[in-house]
């Protein structure tokens, strides 16, 4: 599986506001879930949609599919148990 990476999020997505805003609201929630490895795919997409726009992110509609879900999700799940590289 290929790694995402920050580059490809969508242009208007800014990164320092998608690391400091949007990444560590998302992990806050997913903190507090009883199984925060195993959150349900439909689940993890709401939740981040609605995130991305309560905290004043460019209209963005996520997905399984897109790189905002990859980035967050994949990436976060596969490096869980090193280092995490967002």
């Amino acid at each position: 599986m290929k790694k995402s990476r920050i580059e490809e999020l969508p242009d208007s997505v800014d990164a320092k506001w998608f690391r400091h805003t949007f990444i560590p609201a998302y992990m806050a929630y997913v903190g507090q879930l009883k199984d925060p490895w195993d959150v349900p795919a439909k689940q993890a997409v709401e939740m981040m949609q609605k995130i991305w726009d309560e905290t004043g992110g460019p209209e963005y509609e996520i997905t399984t599919s897109t790189a905002v879900y990859h980035k967050v999700c994949v990436t976060f799940t596969l490096n869980h148990k090193s280092k995490i590289y967002i």
